[in-house]
C-alpha cells in the first residue's frame, strides 16, 4: 500500500476551505488509486484564521485525516518554506493577493509543482490583454504530461459528463450557435468578465476555437460576441455569451435547445425547459422545471479526485486554452 501524502490547501478561505472539507473527509471514500491524506495543511494569510478552520475540520464528525497542520502564508517566501517542510503530494491554490490578484495562482503553482501534483483554481492567472499571463505556463511546460497541474473548473465536469451521453454529445459538437447568460450576486470590486467568463467557455467543446471576439465590458455586465470555428468541418458558429451581477442564475442555448444550470445541495442539474433562455431558465425564486438532462455530483471532489489519481480533468494544455481565450477578451490577438 502507497504511504499516506500531506495535501496542502493554499488559501483556505471563503472557497478553498470547501477545497480543504474534502480533503478532510476522503479517505474514507477509499477510492481506487487514489492515495489516502495522512496530513492536511490549510494556510490563511492570518495564522489565528487558519487555526480556527483546522480546528473546525478537526471537529467534525467526518474527519479522517490523522493530523491537520495551520499555517500562515502571505507570501511566496512563506509558500516555499511550507513546501519545503512538508513535501505534499497534492497542492490546491485557492488563494487571493491583494496586489497581485489572481495572478498569484501563476506564481505559487510554479514553486509548488516542484513538489507534488498542483489543482489550481480559476482563473490560472489574471489577464491584461496583451499575452503576458501566458509567460507563466514556461515554467509549467515540462510537465505538460505527467498529469501533475490541473484547474479547477465546475463546468468542465459537466461538459465532461455531457460527451458521455449520445444526444447531448452530438448537439454539442454538431451546433450552429451556442448561447449563455450567467449571473453571479457578488457585486464587489471584481470583473464580472474575471470572475464568470471561464464558467460558459468551459462548456464549449475544445473542437471549436475562436477567432474573432467581440466585447463589450461594463464591468458589472458584459457581452461577448465570439466567432468559433470548428476545427474538422470548419464551420463558423456564433456563440453570444453575458455575464450579469445580480442573480445566481445560469442557462444555455445550444440551437433551440434551452437548458438551465442548477444546483441541489452537491448535485448539479441541467434542465432543458420550453421557455426562453431570460424566462424560467432565469426566474431567481422558483426551481426551474422542465427535463432533467443530466445531474453531476460535487464537480470539486471529482477535480481533487482526478488531480490525485494524475488525470486531471483540465490538464495542463486545456488551462493554457483557458487563459488564451481571457487574454483574447482583454483584446490580445495572437
Amino acid at each position: 500500500m502507497a504511504r499516506p501524502i500531506s495535501a496542502l490547501v493554499i488559501g483556505a478561505g471563503e472557497f478553498g476551505r470547501h477545497y480543504a472539507d474534502i480533503l478532510s473527509r476522503l479517505n474514507s471514500r477509499r477510492l481506487p488509486h487514489v492515495p489516502q491524506i495522512g496530513r492536511l495543511i490549510v494556510t490563511r494569510t492570518l495564522f489565528e484564521s487558519a487555526g480556527r478552520l483546522a480546528e473546525s475540520l478537526r471537529q467534525n464528525a467526518g474527519c479522517c485525516v490523522k493530523e491537520l497542520v495551520a499555517a500562515e502564508a502571505s507570501g511566496i517566501d512563506q509558500v516555499r518554506d511550507i513546501l519545503k517542510t512538508y513535501h505534499p503530494g497534492l497542492i490546491a491554490i485557492t488563494a487571493k493577493d491583494k496586489n497581485l490578484g489572481d495572478t498569484i495562482h501563476a506564481i505559487y503553482a510554479g514553486e509548488a509543482i516542484n513538489y507534488g501534483v498542483v489543482l489550481c483554481e480559476k482563473p490560472f492567472c489574471n489577464a491584461d490583454g496583451d499575452g503576458s499571463s501566458l509567460q507563466y505556463f514556461h515554467t509549467l511546460k515540462p510537465y505538460k504530461n505527467s498529469g501533475r497541474f490541473g484547474l479547477e473548473l465546475p463546468l468542465a465536469v459537466i461538459a465532461g459528463a455531457m460527451m458521455q451521453i449520445r444526444d447531448l454529445r452530438y448537439l454539442l459538437l454538431n451546433a450552429s450557435r451556442f448561447e449563455f447568460l450567467w449571473q453571479t450576486r457578488d457585486r464587489g470590486d471584481n470583473n464580472v468578465i474575471d470572475d464568470l467568463v471561464l464558467h460558459p467557455w468551459s462548456l464549449i467543446p475544445p473542437q471549436f476555437k475562436a477567432n474573432q471576439i467581440d466585447v463589450f465590458d461594463g464591468g458589472s455586465q458584459a457581452d461577448i460576441r465570439v466567432n468559433l470555428q470548428h476545427s474538422h468541418s470548419r464551420q463558423r458558429v456564433p456563440c453570444c455569451i453575458r455575464l450579469r451581477t445580480g442573480g445566481n442564475s445560469r442557462g444555455m442555448v445550444i440551437d433551440d435547445m434551452v437548458i438551465g444550470i442548477t444546483n441541489q445541495g452537491s448535485l448539479t442539474k441541467l434542465v432543458q425547459v420550453n421557455s426562453s433562455l431570460n424566462d424560467t431558465v432565469l426566474s431567481q425564486n422558483t426551481p426551474i422545471k422542465g427535463n432533467v438532462l443530466l445531474q453531476v455530483n460535487n464537480p470539486l471532489e471529482q477535480h481533487i479526485v482526478a488531480a490525485l489519481r494524475r488525470k486531471p480533468i483540465v490538464d495542463l494544455s486545456r488551462a493554457y486554452e483557458s487563459q488564451l481565450f481571457l487574454e483574447q477578451v482583454r483584446g490580445y490577438r495572437p
